[in-house]
Formats: structure tokens, C-alpha cells, sequence
């Protein structure tokens, strides 16, 4: 397993919501991004209207994460949910040691999927 990968499953965090826990928050700063083990999430937008429903191998964060920039969405667990959380210092620190071509390919390749969320509000699983 690269080092990068290894170090990014070390530095993920295990937390359990139950129904109606909210994970994040609509206009909140960023902590991270969230990889859903098990459960069913619901992303709701600034006016509680449900955009999307999100379950296993999904994940969700990424836009505020890497855009800089506040929440765009709500997200509260549907379900009991086992979530895997990777702080933003963390998935930084992995980013800054990685040779600068994977760096750069990493991120970008995550901040496209970030624009074609903002952009098309699609919270589907990719």
C-alpha cells in the first residue's frame, strides 16, 4: 500500500451518528470530509429541503474541504450511520508530503468533483 494511502487510513476518525444527528452544518467552516461506512444520510439545503439521500461508499464534505469555503449544505444522519471522518489538517498534511505531480493530480481531480457538486448540486454517490 503507498505511503500516502496508509497514512490517510491512520489519520481517518470513526464516529457514530444516530437519527437526526446532525454531521455537519449549512454555512459552518469545514473540519473535513466524511466517508459513510454504513447508514443513510439526508443533505438538506439553507431551507431544510432534502436534496439527496446518501448510504454506503458515498462520501460527502469535499466542496467546503477543498474550495475554502463554508458549508454548502446541511447533513443529518437518516439512520444509525458509522461515518469515517479525515480532518482537513489531516488530508492537508498527506497532501503537502506527496510528490508535487500526485499532489497536484489528487487535487485536482477532487476539486472537479467539488465544482460538479456546487455546480449541479449532485450529492449522488460517485
Amino acid at each position: 500500500m503507498p505511503k500516502a494511502a496508509a497514512r490517510i487510513l491512520c489519520s481517518l476518525e470513526d464516529r457514530v451518528y444516530l437519527p437526526k444527528d446532525t454531521v455537519i452544518l449549512y454555512d459552518d467552516f469545514p473540519d473535513g470530509m466524511y466517508f459513510i461506512d454504513s447508514g443513510v444520510l439526508g443533505v438538506y439545503s439553507q431551507n431544510d429541503e432534502l436534496l439527496a439521500e446518501l448510504g454506503e461508499g458515498s462520501f460527502f464534505g469535499e466542496i467546503a474541504l477543498l474550495l475554502d469555503r463554508k458549508r454548502s449544505a446541511s447533513v443529518l444522519a437518516l439512520t444509525w450511520c458509522n461515518v469515517k471522518m479525515l480532518s482537513k489538517v489531516s488530508f492537508d498534511n498527506v497532501l503537502k508530503d506527496l510528490p508535487l505531480d500526485i499532489h497536484k493530480s489528487i487535487h485536482t481531480k477532487m476539486v472537479n468533483i467539488a465544482n460538479s457538486r456546487v455546480k449541479h448540486e449532485e450529492y449522488h454517490e460517485e
